[in-house]
């Protein structure tokens, strides 16, 4: 019983734990979001209609060269946004594909806890994970071979589970 009770208090603490990640990455994606649509806005609507009334009061002499290169920037978003958009899908559906395999979630998972402040969260996280979870396997009566076989299952990042089957390898030699 008190297992149980330990079981849930565990699953209760990770819900929190995810809630609490995910109200901290929601700001940061809005930002991203946000500013990546005004920068489009700019390129394609607004950069253009200045130009063009900066071009009708200077007919003799041409613009310099970084208000050429924007201009230039944004022609092309404005005749290739499908096929920027079609990258971005492809690319997206790409990761997902790879991320699906054992070594694209390997990647995934070393980019995640290289990640400069959040991945000391993820790897806090992790190891938070595998520590509850092996004690409270271990106050159970599993054998603490058979919990290193079952974490392996449990946690959430192939660098550990990896690094995991080590420990169990070394402590069957």
């Amino acid at each position: 019983d008190a297992i149980l009770n330990k079981v849930a208090d565990y699953l209760q603490s990770q819900s929190r734990m995810r809630g609490k990640i995910s109200a901290a990455l929601a700001y940061p994606i809005v930002m991203v979001i946000i500013g990546t649509g005004v920068v489009i806005f700019l390129m394609t609507i607004l950069l253009p209609k200045i130009t063009g009334v900066l071009l009708a009061n200077n007919k003799n002499c041409g613009l310099p060269l970084p208000p050429e290169i924007l201009m230039a920037i944004s022609g092309f978003l404005m005749e290739w946004w499908w096929l920027l958009l079609g990258m971005v899908i492809a690319l997206y559906i790409a990761f997902v594909f790879a991320k699906a395999t054992k070594k694209g979630k390997k990647m995934y998972d070393l980019g995640m806890i290289s990640l400069p402040i959040l991945g000391i969260l993820f790897k806090k996280q992790a190891v938070s994970r595998f520590s509850i979870t092996f004690s409270t396997l271990l106050q159970s009566g599993i054998p603490a071979l058979e919990c290193l076989r079952i974490l392996r299952n449990v946690v959430d990042n192939e660098i550990m589970a990896e690094t995991l089957d080590e420990v169990a390898k070394t402590i069957v030699e």
